[in-house]
């Protein structure tokens, strides 16, 4: 296998790829023989590269030595077609073995993706027909639904949509992959899953850190583009989708499409930028770009009529945490003493994985008081070993030809098309300058009037 990663002196390679890649060697998932070409703009000395990269990585990799001698540098500017050539003559000409798969993972932004791409496909590096060569796309696919389209006519004009992968490392995450399960094999579930039940639906995912060294990428997106586009949306239709009519991949992207069709978005749509955000590297001192944004959406269905999602999102918050909060209607409640709380049920993603449900039961005593009560399944707690990454179970996807976990065309293009109109929102709402969650949480609770917002 020839794994070709472009972009390899990001931040993505070095935390998530390269590890993903090594447990997978560990864990004797990697086809043999293997080779990991790392291809950057940045001078190294293929060696020097090595080490640079095992000093980021955090955690103990006994095999380390072994593994890293199928990891190869290549130098070159990705930006410029015109290095391909030379670039194709080396991956041939090398003593890398080339036969098996040949995935090309581009983890840079997304300008570069039809530069590589239409370099790689004239270049002949990727082939209609040629199974064994795939390539795949990080998140965001496109800088809005123009841009999106060019790149996925690119693609399709020249290979076929099977030998793309559009990665959203989300989809890989364990509790994303239980929502369906959850659903659909617990009748308790899925029969209340409706908007006669259900009061509202919050998904949540807020980071602790500031845009770092990413802030030229990042001025280019906020937090619409880089988490809202992909992220929540792929969430959210995983939650709101009508039961497939099998668990085929195409039968369930074809249910998600539906929900991604059918999004409105409210003016309700709250955009913050943390304090201190002009002073980051690459920031332009007048940029208006959210690092914060919290959605009030509808679902036109059914199932769901007049039933609020919130979405919300941003950086530079108190601690890191992403979670699905469904909070159900109140019960007809005849009990006089004691104050019957909504049923809550928490889909836990980030820090921990789990489920919690809430519900009423009688308080210990001899009177009928009623009390909150908590059923808590924890799922870490029942792995045996490390918790596999999102990444490790995308690559090895990607390996076996699984795109399940991967985001189709149509969803994207609803995707974006959402994002694209949410531009009109932007220009009329303020931007909010917050310095703490705890008066970021206040303007949100006041404008979506829930008493509650996390």
């Amino acid at each position: 296998m020839l794994f070709s990663i472009f972009g390899a002196t990001g931040d993505l390679t070095t935390k998530k790829l390269i590890p993903a890649l090594y447990r997978l060697y560990e864990e004797d998932q990697m086809p043999e023989p293997f080779t990991i070409l790392c291809i950057g703009r940045r001078a190294y000395d293929e060696q020097d590269f090595i080490r640079e990269v095992r000093s980021k990585i955090e955690g103990q990799y006994p095999d380390w030595e072994a593994f890293s001698r199928g990891i190869h540098y290549y130098a070159m500017d990705f930006s410029d077609e015109s290095q391909f050539a030379a670039f194709e003559f080396y991956v041939r000409s090398q003593n890398i073995p080339t036969f098996g798969d040949k995935i090309y993972y581009l983890a840079t932004a997304p300008h570069y993706f039809p530069i590589i791409a239409r370099a790689l496909i004239a270049n002949r590096l990727i082939q209609r027909g040629d199974m064994r060569s795939k390539i795949v796309f990080e998140k965001p696919f496109g800088e809005d639904l123009e841009t999106a389209k060019a790149y996925n006519k690119l693609l399709l004009e020249s290979i076929d949509e099977s030998q793309v992968y559009r990665i959203d490392h989300y989809l890989g995450k364990e509790m994303l992959q239980n929502i369906l399960t959850v659903r659909f094999a617990n009748k308790i579930f899925e029969s209340i899953w409706n908007h006669e039940n259900i009061d509202h639906i919050k998904i949540i995912a807020l980071e602790s850190e500031t845009v770092k060294q990413r802030g030229g990428y990042y001025d280019r997106s906020g937090a619409l583009k880089d988490m809202v586009q992909n992220h929540l949306f792929q969430t959210l239709a995983l939650v709101a989708m009508d039961s497939p009519m099998g668990l085929s991949d195409a039968l369930i992207k074809n249910e998600k499409v539906k929900v991604l069709e059918n999004i409105q978005i409210s003016d309700e749509v709250i955009f913050g930028q943390y304090d201190g955000y002009l002073s980051e590297k690459d920031i332009p001192d007048d940029s208006k770009t959210e690092t914060f944004v919290a959605i009030k959406a509808y679902i036109n269905s059914q199932r769901w009529r007049n039933t609020p999602f919130y979405l919300m999102t941003g950086k530079k918050l108190s601690k890191k945490i992403a979670e699905i909060i469904v909070t159900f209607k109140d019960a007809n409640c005849f009990f006089e003493k004691g104050q019957p709380v909504k049923n809550i049920l928490k889909i836990e993603i980030f820090p921990r994985e789990g489920i919690i449900l809430q519900f009423n039961g009688k308080a210990p005593g001899l009177q009928a008081y009623t009390m909150p009560m908590k059923l808590d399944y924890c799922h870490m707690c029942n792995i045996i070993g490390n918790s596999p990454e999102a990444y490790e179970k995308l690559i090895l996807d990607v390996i076996h030809d699984d795109a399940s976990l991967f985001t189709r065309w149509d969803e994207i293009e609803s995707a974006w098309r959402i994002i694209d109109s949410m531009s009109n929102i932007k220009r009329f709402e303020p931007l909010y300058i917050y310095k703490t969650e705890e008066e970021l949480m206040k303007v949100v609770s006041e404008k979506w009037k829930l008493e509650s917002v996390l």
